[in-house]
């Protein structure tokens, strides 16, 4: 028996499954149209349909949650861990806005700043899929030894955005560019955050339920 069927029995723990695991498919699909984008044939207008759809998901499965037989200790968290999974998403979105809001000029930053962003956009794809593997997870520990491949992907993110960061600085630009560096360097590490808080939130739940 999975997470979700030790939360809400086995009996409905496939359609609990199905849930919550489309929000963070949500955010691989998002991610995915965040590819497109930065390879110029994608839309911000798509990741936002994603980004709403995720929404209704979040709704859908939070009116599961508190109109069940859950315990009300658990409720709170719960609940914030659906958001937390829907802050991938928003993240994403947030971050498509920002590479769309201004074009680098000069070829040479440009190019650098569209492989590192495609290296982002690799991490948060791996990070997701072990996501999807959690929710599967029959044990505390096959889900710490998911959530630490996530911590992986996590610090490979942050030694992009340092990288990215060190690269502004340390190269002749403009203001507008310089900002908008940076800006694509939080704003993609951002999503491996998420990505990690989900995880650290999933393992704290399960270890509360069998506990």
């Amino acid at each position: 028996m999975g997470f979700f069927g030790k939360l809400f029995g086995k009996s409905s723990e496939e359609e609990m499954m199905e849930k919550s695991s489309r929000i963070v498919s949500h955010a691989l699909n998002a991610n995915n149209e965040l590819k497109k984008v930065i390879s110029g044939s994608g839309s911000v207008a798509s990741i936002k349909k994603i980004e709403e759809a995720s929404d209704r998901a979040v709704f859908d499965v939070s009116n599961s949650i508190t109109s069940g037989g859950m315990p009300p200790n658990i409720i709170p968290d719960l609940l914030r861990f659906m958001d937390f999974e829907d802050d991938i998403v928003d993240s994403i979105f947030n971050l498509s806005r920002a590479y769309v809001r201004y074009r680098i000029k000069n070829r040479k930053l440009s190019e650098y700043v569209t492989r590192q962003m495609v290296k982002m956009c690799n991490l948060s794809d791996s990070a997701i899929k072990v996501l999807l593997k959690m929710h599967k997870a029959s044990s505390v520990s096959e889900a710490r030894k998911l959530r630490f491949e996530i911590e992986k992907y996590e610090q490979a993110g942050d030694n992009i955005k340092d990288e990215m960061v060190a690269y502004a600085y340390n190269t002749k630009m403009d203001y507008k560019t310089f900002n908008h560096i940076l800006d694509l360097a939080y704003l993609s590490d951002d999503v491996q955050d998420n990505c990690e808080d989900v995880a650290d939130r999933l393992v704290s739940i399960f270890a509360s339920i069998i506990s």
